[in-house]
């Protein structure tokens, strides 16, 4: 029973993934009251509470200064779910590709 309702609500994040939210866009901006690398931590332990995996975190302004380069400081936090994520590709083994959501 479990297998199935994880499958069903990966069916629907996959039906629905086309169309569009309210805005028109699927990245949500917002504005942070505190730096960059706190509002990262707090994300970061967000998503350990919530039980969701972390597989990276990329600092991109770390990596244009690394290449002598000036960036604004810009962090992404690559994050998912193992168990959707593998029954997904059970289903479909190109999911991976996708993945994570």
């Amino acid at each position: 029973m479990k297998k199935i309702v994880l499958a069903a609500a990966a069916l629907l994040l996959i039906a629905f993934s086309g169309c569009e939210n309210k805005k028109g866009a699927f990245i949500e901006t917002v504005q942070c009251s505190h730096p960059v690398k706190e509002s990262v931590d707090r994300f970061e332990k967000i998503l350990d509470e919530t039980g969701l995996s972390i597989f990276q975190v990329i600092d991109h302004a770390q990596n244009a200064k690394n290449a002598e380069m000036i960036l604004d400081p810009t962090t992404l936090v690559v994050f998912g779910n193992p168990k959707m994520g593998t029954a997904l590709m059970k289903c479909n083994q190109s999911m991976g590709m996708d993945l994570p959501l």
